[in-house]
């Protein structure tokens, strides 16, 4: 019965991120050379600093040859597969830009896990996706985790969700696959808490990692977790001590050929190559800086299947994609429609009301949401507002509801 449900869930995961396996773009990531130190054994680590002191007082001219697990371990370590990473270092927190790529290296790398598992290898740990923005005052990070599992469902095009029944049957089994080191726990977002929970937050993670290590001698649990660079460094700049003491990787942006293969891939390659060469003119040199960033590549290539031309700059370039997806929902629930420009006064009052509560985070509490875009006025309901901003992707909500935020990262605000 276990193995069928184990199955069954890995199935449902492969489900969920399919459209990966197409759509992702390979990013390198760099492991900073800090945290690649080759470790001591615990009982032999006080001699060891003795030796290599006694070592230093009778050392020669001749330098004896460097060790080369210290030569590896102070070059930085450039990968482009997450499980290579995890293979080496066991837990990361994975950092970047906005929209440069970290949500969906976390889903490709479910999707991985997935398939293999799949294909007959059982000793390929189970992934679990959870978003940090979701984190309620009080609850700890295993009660998200299980609360996550637990309400589970998969949206379709046509915004109908369907319960994903292993998930939710897998939450009665955490305790014991914790216990037994099966799991990868895909944390995203741990800026997307609140300022003012941000350093409790990462510290709970980091207790959480140590007291559910896995097996002795056995399988051991392993974590990804993602958080915007800039927010990571001014949290470890506010802590006496780094809170989350993990490997850090950077995650980088597109190289030019990554960028080729995805506009001609989006695009096909008569309209690909015609974006590609409108984008080597002087007049675009800004445009052409912004595409190694997913997200925007993404949005570009939207933008100019539907316009045929390039926008001016970047914040035309999110205007004309939010416009977009605006008359794309327009056409789907002419019945329920409200007005582009009263949607757009609207969210954007809203971004504001975020940006003023200082300290509130990228997600926020779904009441609160509504009580900014009932006190800003107009007579759109707010319920109406979120549910037709989440058809049109660019809300999400987090906590089985309770909570939401800006999908798209550069169209929301900073935090």
């Amino acid at each position: 019965m276990r193995a069928d449900l184990l199955r069954a869930y890995r199935s449902e995961v492969a489900l969920r991120y399919a459209v990966w396996r197409c759509r992702y773009a390979t990013l390198p990531m760099i492991a900073l050379p800090v945290a690649a130190r080759v470790p001591s054994a615990p009982h032999y680590e006080r001699e060891e600093l003795f030796f290599v002191a006694l070592r230093r007082d009778f050392a020669t001219d001749a330098e004896p040859p460097q060790d080369p697990r210290q030569r590896e371990a102070s070059e930085p370590h450039i990968f482009t597969d997450l499980r290579e990473g995890l293979a080496r270092y066991g837990h990361l927190i994975l950092l970047g830009p906005p929209g440069g790529g970290k949500t969906t290296a976390l889903w490709r790398l479910a999707l991985d896990l997935a398939e293999a598992g799949l294909a007959g290898d059982e000793t390929t740990p189970l992934p679990v996706f959870v978003r940090l923005g979701g984190l309620q005052p009080g609850q700890s990070v295993r009660d998200l985790l299980r609360a996550d599992l637990a309400s589970a469902a998969f949206e379709n095009a046509e915004g109908l969700r369907f319960p994903l029944e292993a998930h939710r049957a897998l939450a009665g089994l955490l305790d014991e696959l914790l216990a037994e080191g099966r799991l990868t726990l895909l944390w995203d977002g741990l800026n997307e808490v609140p300022r003012s929970r941000f350093a409790e937050s990462a510290r709970a993670l980091d207790t959480f990692r140590r007291e559910h290590p896995g097996r002795l001698g056995g399988l051991r649990n392993a974590s990804v977790t993602t958080c915007r660079a800039d927010d990571h460094a001014q949290l470890i700049e506010e802590c006496a001590a780094d809170p989350y003491p993990v490997q850090g990787v950077t995650i980088q942006g597109l190289d030019g050929e990554t960028i080729r293969q995805v506009v001609v891939g989006l695009l096909g390659a008569e309209r690909g190559m015609a974006l590609l060469e409108a984008l080597g003119r002087p007049e675009h040199a800004t445009l052409a800086g912004l595409v190694r960033t997913p997200l925007l590549l993404t949005m570009l290539c939207e933008v100019y299947h539907t316009a045929g031309e390039l926008p001016r700059n970047r914040g035309q370039l999110l205007q004309r994609f939010v416009a977009r997806r605006w008359k794309w929902e327009q056409e789907r629930r002419p019945d329920t429609w409200i007005a582009a420009e009263v949607q757009e006064r609207a969210l954007s009052r809203l971004a504001y009301a975020i940006t003023a509560s200082a300290g509130r985070g990228t997600a926020v509490p779904r009441l609160w949401a509504e009580q900014q875009l009932r006190a800003g006025g107009g007579a759109a309901d707010p319920g109406a507002l979120l549910r037709l901003s989440r058809a049109a992707d660019l809300v999400e909500l987090l906590a089985d509801g309770a909570q939401m935020r800006f999908t798209h990262l550069p169209t929301r605000c900073r935090c």
